[in-house]
């Protein structure tokens, strides 16, 4: 529990940072209060640093979308650790001023970080512009959506039947009485010689998709059962095993595309994500033009 709760107030600080910090060196008693810009109730002070419930709370909602749900119910719905977040968040503030008395920002490992956390502040501010600047329309979504419905279908499921046995001839025999009408599971349970036997046969529902297809039975397996029609048997065919398959299709379900309702927002989602990736490949190429920009890739390792 502990390493828990300290792992959360450490990565709430050092992620999000604080708010209103000191603009220069100073101490207790040169420090001036200003509280004008918290947002919320004045929650927690140091000299000129200030945080509000708003601003706590806004921390604390954006640490939640980082972590598991079960994690954030754990961690984030009792007061105390949300207490121990804040004293722990004050008490930095505290080692940031007194580092600064002492003058440890003016290193050049501090600065250097700073002014690389600028740059990509300002990189991801710019995107994050570029991204809310976009509209996705319903008739973007509608024409989207129907032109790849493909993508957006259900796995679909098989009912699988199989007689398993050790010579061609045995497999012969068995499709003919099949074609002839007899039980598939009858025959099963009487000489297939795997272990569904005793089962008529039925090895239950499988999803068709790529974990089933290459994690059980052998590739040609599933190349049957997809080309056998519902409620149809099989021809035999031999397996990797060196052993002879009919299969029977009972039953098929799913495979239908998601309702459009169902998939909107995330469609709306990778289409604001593609027209702002275009974007920012626009503003990157007219900076280019302007900007002096070498990269020596010669020297790259």
């Amino acid at each position: 529990m502990i390493k828990r709760v300290s792992f959360i107030i450490l990565a709430c600080f050092f992620i999000f940072g604080c708010t209103n910090l000191p603009s220069s060196k100073s101490n207790n008693a040169e420090t001036k209060t200003s509280t004008s810009s918290v947002k919320g109730a004045l929650l927690a002070q140091v000299n000129n640093w200030s945080i509000g419930t708003v601003d706590f709370k806004d921390r604390v909602e954006a640490l939640k979308t980082l972590l598991p749900e079960e994690q954030v119910q754990k961690e984030f719905d009792n007061r105390e650790t949300k207490l121990k977040m804040l004293q722990e968040i004050v008490n930095f503030e505290i080692l940031a001023q007194e580092a600064e008395i002492r003058g440890l920002d003016k290193d050049r490992d501090v600065v250097d970080a700073l002014k690389n956390f600028k740059r990509n502040f300002l990189a991801q501010k710019l995107l994050g512009a570029i991204y809310q600047d976009i509209n996705i329309t319903n008739i973007e979504i509608d024409d989207f959506y129907n032109r790849n419905k493909n993508i957006f279908r259900e796995p679909e499921e098989r009912q699988i039947k199989e007689i398993v046995v050790n010579s061609e001839t045995q497999a012969k025999d068995i499709l003919i009485r099949l074609l002839q009408g007899e039980d598939f599971s009858f025959l099963a349970r009487s000489y297939s010689a795997s272990d569904s036997r005793s089962k008529g046969g039925d090895l239950g529902y499988f999803k068709i998709d790529q974990e089933t297809t290459s994690s059980q039975k052998f590739p040609n397996f599933w190349k049957v059962v997809l080309t056998t029609d519902k409620g149809k048997n099989s021809s035999y065919f031999k397996g990797d095993d060196g052993k002879y398959y009919i299969i029977r299709v009972e039953d098929v379900k799913g495979g239908q595309p998601m309702p459009l309702r169902d998939v909107r927002e995330n469609i709306r989602e990778h289409l604001k994500g593609v027209q702002a990736n275009n974007k920012k490949d626009e503003i990157i190429e007219a900076a280019r033009k302007k900007f002096k920009v070498v990269i020596n890739e010669g020297l790259v390792e």
